[in-house]
């Protein structure tokens, strides 16, 4: 499997250790930073795989309604807006009855999972970063495409989320029809088993005709 890289978002050292530690024995590659300032320095350095978010980033926050926490803001105005491509988690004790957040949390901003730290379970890390991981052996977009991204957000800072996620779609319908266009010239070449060869030409040429159909429709 592909090593995974995370981004831990947490301002408690005893939390930080211990998600770190659990992420650096599943051969993650881990950046830590303890603030919503620290977080963007980081995020603007380095595209990373995946992120673990906690809400409440002091203990003031911690007074506070988890929509006006440092998390969410990141959460709303950075990661969620400039990141679409990297997969988040959150760990937090700031909902308490709140639950209709963490619906909010998914539905709105693309959170893919959520824990309470008082339901902490190391189990959930790793079934966060085999999800990361299966990802990018399917074909997931690689680092470059939040790069990419990045950049053209940069430069159309009028450009809104929505057409933002459909040139990362488009992005990764290239790199699918790339990889279809790749098997039809190995098939074409002889490279793959002699029953295969009509079949898989025949295949191959009608995914990318589905692909390009998909493109043009993302290119509107």
């Amino acid at each position: 499997m592909r090593s995974v890289s995370v981004l831990v978002v947490e301002d408690d050292e005893i939390w930080q250790q211990i998600i770190e530690e659990t992420l650096q024995s599943l051969d993650c590659h881990v950046d830590v930073a303890s603030n919503c300032q620290a977080a963007i320095k980081k995020l603007d350095a380095h595209p990373y795989d995946m992120v673990t978010l906690d809400m409440a980033l002091s203990q003031e926050e911690e007074k506070l309604t988890v929509t006006a926490s440092g998390g969410w803001r990141l959460l709303v105005y950075k990661l969620a807006r400039y990141f679409p491509g990297t997969f988040i988690f959150v760990i937090s004790a700031s909902f308490k009855d709140q639950l209709e957040r963490v619906f909010e949390l998914n539905k709105e901003y693309g959170v893919r999972g959520f824990t309470t730290k008082i339901h902490f379970d190391p189990n959930i890390l790793e079934d966060w970063v085999r999800e990361v991981q299966e990802f990018k052996e399917a074909g997931g977009r690689p680092d470059v495409t939040t790069q990419e991204l990045l950049s053209i957000y940069r430069s159309r800072p009028d450009i809104t989320t929505q057409k933002l996620l459909d040139l990362y779609e488009q992005q990764l319908a290239i790199q699918k029809k790339n990889k279809a266009q790749s098997e039809l010239q190995k098939a074409k070449l002889g490279l793959l088993a002699p029953p295969m060869f009509d079949h898989t030409i025949r295949q191959c040429e009608e995914e990318i005709e589905r692909i390009e159909a998909e493109i043009a429709a993302l290119s509107r």
